[in-house]
């Protein structure tokens, strides 16, 4: 949304005030006009019921507002509904204000104008982004986000340090497991874990540079598949069942080359 669309919506929510107090004075107008006043049940009947949709219309005035308000600090294009979004922004617009204010104040440029993540602002933080069972943890300097499922019933002796870990290919991320990772462990009776490659999700995109491109790239396979080595570690699994799809059949290969050596 530009900015010049959002001050097209102050207009319309002055005019809502505008129209909600003009009514009142319009219902004594016709009321003395047409000798409303002889009979006090009408008269307030017309009264109540204009002024609960006066009301109404104030109140979704200011929600639509509020709602295009919130998208344009967020970055996101268009006005957009609210059965529209999907489940993902629905959350995220549906924050409270104590911790919308600091997303947008992070999605904000210089000037004060909202952005879709150039050089100029701060990155929002992925805890701020995340679901309730997101898991983080620091890898070689790297945050990575993860997501676990447990089998139901009482966990064997050491069932915590066997895990089937889910590696998800080129665009994907914890997401593109939804589905699987709670059945999975149900039917495998085992501990099952999904993360976000670096450059993907929330797991923390570490800046390479010209100087160190070459030597260590955290983004090519080979580091990413030292990455997982080293994410298992830092989880405490003895024993791993890699499971990838796409790409990430690539970095499951490396990282099993990587044991075998």
């Amino acid at each position: 949304m530009h900015p010049w669309a959002l001050g097209m919506l102050r207009p319309y929510l002055y005019a809502s005030y505008l129209l909600a107090a003009s009514c009142f004075p319009y219902l004594l107008v016709k009321m003395i006009l047409f000798r409303y006043s002889t009979d006090a049940v009408p008269a307030a009947t017309i009264f109540i019921i204009t002024g609960l949709l006066c009301w109404l219309h104030v109140f979704a005035a200011r929600r639509t507002v509020e709602w295009a308000r919130r998208r344009y600090l967020m970055g996101l294009a268009g006005i957009g509904y609210p059965w529209d979004e999907s489940d993902e922004a629905w959350g995220i617009l549906r924050r409270p204000p104590h911790v919308m204010e600091p997303m947008s104040k992070a999605c904000m440029g210089p000037h004060g104008i909202a952005h879709g993540g150039g050089q100029e602002a701060e990155d929002v933080p992925a805890e701020m982004l995340c679901d309730e069972d997101s898991r983080f943890v620091e890898v070689d300097g790297i945050k990575v986000h993860y997501k676990e499922a447990w089998p139901s019933g009482l966990p064997t002796p050491g069932a915590e340090r066997t895990a089937v870990v889910l590696i998800h290919g080129f665009g994907g991320g914890v997401f593109a497991w939804r589905h699987v990772m709670g059945e999975l462990a149900a039917q495998s009776h085992c501990r099952v874990l999904a993360f976000d490659r670096p450059g993907f999700g929330l797991t923390s995109r570490p800046l390479c540079s010209a100087a160190t491109r070459n030597s260590h790239n955290p983004y090519a396979m080979g580091s990413q598949a030292l990455l997982l080595l080293r994410l298992c570690v830092a989880l405490g699994l003895d024993q791993v069942v890699l499971a990838a799809h796409a790409d990430g059949c690539l970095v499951a290969l490396r990282a099993a080359a990587l044991v075998a050596r």
